[in-house]
């Protein structure tokens, strides 16, 4: 099964305190101490490794006001250790406090075990002094830490975002495609309006087809993003990740992304949707993510439960890889041919940076491939054409859309 890196709070207090009895019999913490450090808020941070419904690995971190990451606990149950869940865990949680504007991590281990100082040495880790009597067996601690590139720009327009939502921080995010602007609903049902251009670092975003606006739904429960920068626009992969890294850093921490995509497998037709289960980013453009791979990008369980809405609702949606490509110029036939052998079912632009960098995050990630024209037949095709298919998008799932938004509300 796979196993999955996700934020977890509150509604995890029993599987985390099982968690930590198993790993620490004689040292673990309590259930009141548990609920503090799982409580979501913008300053502190917990993953867990599930797998399925278990939790078998954990990490709670929180971000001090000297610019310092502090990592207060990291466990993995003793039979999914060495298969590198534990770097994982502090991989993320690490780049989440990159994304807090933060410039070092820390973090304590005991003295007593040598094993796990050589582990986080090896994950750049040094030692840096110690603590006498920390534990309460009254064992000393060694204090361990690193330096972390922090990102300034993104930590400026989370500030301003997290103030923009007044501390209210929607949980699910949604990047709207091409022409995909209607799923955000008519604006007397949005509860607030932003344009990029009133973002800090998000000035010269525009596209056709993408308003460049940040709305919130009536509940501010969901979060859109009508629009999203591209490499052919001239940004590099941190400058798109840029606005929903920021909104994942204060808490925004379950993604749909949506893309208006070119059909290269066949039976696929304008109109239809394509659940990504993995992608081939052959656009020459990466974010600066951690090094460490990532596992799952995109979520299995947000995927099964996807599948069961459009199966509910009789929704013409399939699963099948994506192909991110760096535009502008749409694909030659040679090039067609060339994706669809490599086994790629739709192409469009974008999509592939933002999963990459919300899931280093720990964020739950859904990619949702739109058809808008059916590149396999060998047709030109125009980014006017793409826009004009939305009427068929929308008539053929315009009720799935809305509803998955609602789905994954839950």
């Amino acid at each position: 099964m796979e196993i999955e890196i996700a934020r977890i709070g509150p509604e995890s207090l029993d599987r985390a305190l099982s968690l930590e009895m198993e790993c620490f019999p004689d040292s673990h913490w309590g259930p009141g101490a548990l609920r503090g450090v799982l409580g979501r808020r913008p300053r502190n941070l917990s993953l867990g490794a599930l797998s399925g419904d278990e939790l078998v690995g954990c990490i709670s971190a929180g971000a001090q006001d000297d610019g310092v990451l502090h990592i207060l606990s990291l466990a993995v149950l003793p039979g999914f250790r060495r298969r590198g869940l534990g770097t994982r865990l502090l991989s993320a949680a690490v780049h989440w406090g990159s994304m807090r504007g933060l410039n070092r991590a820390c973090l304590e281990v005991r003295a007593g075990s040598p094993e796990i100082r050589r582990l986080y040495g090896r994950l750049g880790f040094r030692e840096e002094g110690r603590l006498d009597d920390y534990y309460g067996d009254g064992e000393a601690a060694v204090v361990m830490g690193r330096a972390v590139p922090g990102r300034p720009e993104v930590a400026r327009a989370a500030r301003e975002l997290y103030g923009h939502f007044r501390g209210a921080v929607p949980r699910v995010g949604v990047i709207l495609g091409s022409g995909l602007g209607w799923l955000a609903g008519p604006p007397e049902g949005r509860r607030s309006v932003t344009p990029y251009d009133g973002i800090p670092g998000m000035a010269g975003s525009g596209v056709p087809g993408h308003s460049g606006m940040l709305s919130t739904n009536r509940r501010g429960t969901v979060v859109f993003l009508q629009g999203r920068r591209h490499r052919y626009q001239g940004f590099d992969g941190d400058e798109i990740v840029l606005l929903p890294s920021a909104l994942a850093s204060i808490g925004v921490d379950t993604w749909l992304l949506t893309t208006s995509s070119g059909a290269l497998a066949s039976g696929l037709r304008t109109g239809d949707a394509v659940i990504i289960e993995d992608h081939v980013n052959v656009s020459g453009c990466v974010p600066g993510v951690p090094s460490v791979p990532p596992g799952t990008v995109y979520s299995p369980g947000l995927r099964e439960r996807a599948f069961r809405l459009a199966r509910v609702l009789g929704a013409p949606v399939s699963g099948g890889i994506f192909g991110c490509v760096s535009g502008p110029a749409y694909e030659t036939a040679a090039e067609v041919a060339f994706l669809a052998e490599s086994g790629i079912s739709v192409v469009s632009m974008s999509t592939a940076q933002e999963a990459m960098a919300l899931v280093s995050q720990g964020c739950r990630v859904l990619g949702v491939a739109l058809v808008t024209n059916e590149v396999a037949q060998g047709d030109s095709v125009s980014h006017s054409e793409v826009l004009g298919a939305q009427r068929t998008v929308s008539a053929r799932l315009g009720r799935f859309l809305p509803d998955l938004v609602e789905e994954l509300e839950k």
